[in-house]
């Protein structure tokens, strides 16, 4: 079951979170207090991998606000907490079809869960029931595995404590976390008060360290002169309580740089957390394989910003193959530009007289508080910064809008097979052909592998002729979008075609009756289709920003798909990327 949107209500700060589609990969985004946090915890108890986490309590979860008129009501009609929508496999369609006995093919479930922590299913918008059913969706509902940037595990544990914690049922996550490394070699801390077993445990121990050493370094470039040791020993009288009686066990850190060991506890506190959670999820995957949801809250806050991009290449390339992972943060550095749409914002909304509205979370990354999109601006701004000193093969564009029309194009055609833009091209913004000259003046030493798509009309064609012929860079590098179309002048909306572009102008701008720019061109139009637009729009009292429907098609990337216009609009583009790669 692949879980494919959530909504929250009456849980602490959220009173409707509002319905929200979730991804492989799926980032909330939001400033300090604004409920991030708050839906990572509701979702959590939807199937906990901790079962004392599992239940909801009004007293303590309801909005407080609101409590008082809900207590009432709350034994005779309890209000619903979770509502999660998810996408069967095909085994699991056959499955459920088969449990439930209907003719048409069981795709999407629905699940809610409320204030008596009764699970309800829902399948073509009608409750269903049954025991057969009911505990067939709990065999295949992935366990969520929930952990905060403060779960990290201890240095020095003791057994003696662990146990009566243990008895207690009052373990804390840093106890789980160690009890999770025991797992991993198949130890218990009952069995660990064996001391004759010292020597077999020893060398357990030692090849789990190297494993977790070896995952944790592909992806650690801080330092990589550490090593994780392991020691069981018996107490120091003199040390604090509760170590200073029975065994205690020692994870300490080799530096094999300066020749030298210190505690766990006294490394930064970045390392200690990605250990943690290496050891945590890696004894979660043990018990329950591949069927897991992954809810990071705040992952890697305190981690060096080179280290959160490792942490984000973690996140990319060893868990979301195999797992959903949702996670929350406010840095930009754990933001991928590449997967924007994957993004979601959160934020403690006002209605516009002022009414408290609570937590919403918005896929309209572009259209909420500006200290909200902040780390998203952030993100980009870091991205683009970076492209001009790391990218060896720039291909520079004239605006923002140039490289969402490059970057839909590329992927559209990469998933049907095709050739897109090559991914050793890092697509740049250079702010105009004007402007290009001054960067390869800049950075065309840095040996650079340059090309450059411009636009081509009346304005420009002066500084294209002038670069050409410049000798900054090979003419043959130099690319304008008339090249690829049937007329003297042509931007790179024009490579998406007339159907394309008016239809997506259309949508973008809500655009209706006389308002609607019609499919067949105007005689009278001028050829470039922006400026047929531009004049247009400005007619009926419109503001035109050609960004904007660039930022519509990044949000919308499915807006073209009953379009027969569509493929000669990837074909155009494809022609391009095909002699763009060339170059490589």
């Amino acid at each position: 079951m692949k879980l494919s949107s959530a909504q929250i209500t009456n849980f602490k700060c959220i009173e409707d979170s509002g319905k929200h589609k979730i991804s492989q990969v799926t980032c909330y985004v939001g400033k300090n207090e604004a409920g991030k946090s708050t839906l990572l915890q509701a979702l959590y108890k939807l199937n906990p991998s901790i079962e004392t986490d599992r239940d909801f309590d009004p007293v303590y979860d309801y909005p407080r606000r609101l409590y008082s008129s809900y207590k009432e009501r709350h034994e005779t009609k309890p209000d619903t907490v979770l509502t999660t929508e998810w996408t069967l496999l095909k085994q699991e369609t056959e499955e459920i079809t088969r449990t439930i006995r209907v003719p048409k093919p069981v795709k999407k479930v629905t699940i809610k869960k409320d204030y008596k922590n009764e699970l309800k299913i829902y399948i073509d918008g009608k409750e269903r029931t049954g025991i057969n059913l009911a505990s067939k969706i709990e065999e295949l509902l992935p366990t969520f595995v929930y952990f905060t940037d403060y779960d990290k595990m201890l240095g020095n544990v003791s057994l003696t404590e662990l146990n009566q914690l243990k008895s207690q049922n009052k373990l804390k996550m840093p106890h789980r976390i160690f009890m999770a490394l025991l797992s991993l070699v198949g130890t218990t801390p009952e069995a660990l008060s064996s001391i004759g077993k010292y020597e077999e445990l020893s060398s357990e121990l030692e090849a789990v360290s190297a494993r977790i050493s070896s995952e944790i370094f592909e992806y650690w470039s801080q330092n990589q002169y550490l090593e994780v040791e392991f020691r069981f020993t018996h107490a120091s009288p003199n040390d604090p309580a509760p170590y200073n009686s029975g065994l205690i066990f020692r994870t300490r850190i080799k530096n094999t740089r300066h020749r030298v060991t210190v505690n766990f506890d006294e490394r930064s506190v970045g390392f200690i957390w990605f250990f943690s959670f290496l050891v945590w999820f890696s004894q979660l995957k043990q018990t329950y394989g591949k069927n897991l949801v992954v809810l990071l809250d705040d992952p890697g806050l305190s981690l060096h910003a080179k280290a959160q991009a490792d942490l984000l290449r973690y996140i990319n390339e060893k868990l979301s193959p195999n797992f959903q992972v949702l996670y929350t943060t406010h840095s930009p550095f754990m933001i991928d530009p590449s997967n924007l749409l994957n993004v979601r914002t959160v934020e403690d909304a006002l209605s516009d007289d002022g009414e408290v509205l609570g937590t919403k979370i918005r896929e309209d990354i572009l259209h909420v508080d500006p200290d909200t999109i902040f780390p998203l601006q952030a993100a980009l701004g870091y991205d683009l910064t970076q492209t001009l000193f790391v990218g060896k093969n720039v291909l520079l564009v004239e605006g923002p809008s140039d490289l969402l029309y490059l970057k839909w194009a590329s992927r559209m055609l990469e998933q049907s097979g095709r050739e897109g833009l090559d991914s050793r091209w890092v697509i740049t913004p250079s702010g105009g052909i004007s402007k290009v000259g001054t960067f390869m003046r800049l950075f065309g030493s840095n040996d650079l592998n340059v090309a450059i798509l411009t636009d081509f009309h009346k304005g420009i064609k002066s500084h294209v002729r002038s670069l050409k012929e410049s000798g900054l860079l090979q003419a043959s590098h130099v690319y304008s979008a008339d090249m690829f179309v049937e007329s003297d002048e042509a931007d790179v909306e024009d490579m998406l075609g007339r159907d394309c572009y008016i239809h997506l102008v259309n949508r973008c701008y809500v655009l209706k009756g006389n308002k609607r720019i019609p499919k067949v061109k105007p005689k009278s139009a001028p050829n470039r289709v922006i400026k047929e637009v531009e004049d247009r729009l400005k007619s009926k009292g419109i503001h035109y920003n050609h960004y904007s429907p660039a930022v519509y098609l990044t949000e919308n990337p499915k807006v073209f798909d009953k379009l027969a216009s569509k493929d000669e609009s990837l074909e155009t583009f494809e022609i391009l990327f095909k002699e763009i790669n060339t170059l490589i």
